[in-house]
């Protein structure tokens, strides 16, 4: 499931049906509510790991949804591009590598 921010599409937990915005702009501001809920429901658990086991500052409501994006930390989707095409405004730090499949013979 894709939650690096895109104007492409919106986010797939966040229903959108009906905007006076863009639709690239209301595509964006999706994930910033996915994140933003996100965040309400783990961010103590996050900070507890950052301060407890990481010795990390704890994050806020305000930097905490965005570090990922900020940072640009590397990661990569586990999908083929004939299922999701990489968007054009994902940056370099973001891949795709194809379906990650395990061979179950017994």
């Amino acid at each position: 499931m894709p939650w690096t921010p895109s104007t492409s599409f919106k986010h797939p937990l966040v229903n959108i049906k009906e905007t006076n915005a863009e639709k690239s702009m209301t595509n964006w501001l999706s994930y910033d509510m996915a994140n933003l809920l996100q965040w309400q429901g783990l961010g103590d658990i996050i900070n507890a790991f950052r301060s407890v086991t990481l010795g990390l500052e704890p994050l806020t409501q305000r930097s905490g949804p965005y570090i990922v994006d900020r940072l640009r930390i590397p990661y990569t989707y586990c999908w083929s591009d004939g299922l999701i095409q990489k968007p054009p405004d994902w940056g370099r730090n973001v891949g795709e590598c194809g379906p990650c499949l395990d061979n179950f013979d017994s």
